[in-house]
């Protein structure tokens, strides 16, 4: 399984690396915290689809990715699972990449967003993704070659059969990181890991986009004073001028009062 994928979810470095690049791709300040909630919403979005398409009876639509149930089925389901409405009879949005993110499922290549490996961001150089992956399990042939030296030396009975395996088990080890079928492997891991990880920051650097405009606009459209096509008006340029949009929201309500005083008399007068 990948170095960085736990039973319920990502370690924390991978939520740390999905931050970075959030932050640095869209420009929204974006914390680990932020990124495991929406893996967790992610989560429970997939165990509903996977929860429907057990459904004895449903048809699958591959092509527009969409859960068909007749209506009667549909209108029972959702009474039970009202969580599930969104999936029912419609497209499913993102529907491979969920199952890349939360399921089992190998990644085709198809939905990588950016020519540059995402892995080697996560945590420094390929070389460090190779070691995060094998998670402690091989580092090198060297080191592999001075735990073997050491345990030989330090033992009372250097020959002893549990010894020798031991050693002969850690110098296979080592010696399959230079197999090409090894290496090989490893790098699909890395290739799934930067897929997952690559999806989260766009799925997250959308979402926060979208919830600063929805925040943005009701922080406009409450000043009072002004008609619905000037604010309007105010709101477009605050969410083209991100600085001052971020500022506008921080201000107190006289001060975004204020604000839209002086904006208005520039632009009308």
């Amino acid at each position: 399984m990948l170095g960085m994928k736990v039973d319920k979810g990502f370690k924390r470095r991978a939520y740390a690396g999905v931050a970075r690049q959030v932050t640095e791709r869209f420009g929204e300040e974006c914390m680990d915290n932020n990124v495991e909630n929406r893996f967790k919403t992610l989560k429970r979005n997939w165990s509903e689809i996977k929860k429907l398409r057990q459904l004895t009876g449903h048809v699958f639509d591959e092509i527009n990715k969409i859960i068909i149930l007749d209506d009667m089925t549909a209108a029972e389901y959702t009474k039970a699972n009202p969580k599930a409405e969104p999936f029912i009879n419609q497209p499913i949005e993102m529907y491979d990449e969920l199952s890349i993110v939360c399921g089992d499922e190998k990644p085709t290549g198809l939905y990588s967003r950016s020519g540059e490996p995402l892995s080697a961001n996560v945590e420094g150089s390929h070389e460090d993704a190779h070691k995060l992956v094998l998670n402690g399990e091989v580092a090198n042939e060297n080191q592999n070659e001075e735990i073997d030296n050491s345990s030989l030396q330090g033992s009372e009975t250097p020959s002893s059969p549990d010894v020798i395996k031991q050693s002969k088990g850690r110098a296979k080890r080592a010696r399959s990181y230079h197999d090409k079928s090894y290496r090989d492997k490893l790098d699909e891991k890395l290739e799934m890991l930067a897929e997952k990880i690559g999806y989260m920051a766009e799925q997250i650097g959308r979402d926060m986009k979208k919830e600063h405009a929805d925040a943005l606009h009701e922080a406009v459209m409450s000043c009072k004073g002004y008609t619905e096509a000037w604010l309007l008006d105010a709101y477009g340029h605050l969410l083209d001028n991100k600085t001052q949009g971020n500022v506008f929201m921080r201000s107190s309500h006289p001060m975004r009062q204020h604000w839209l005083k002086e904006y208005f008399t520039k632009r009308y007068q």
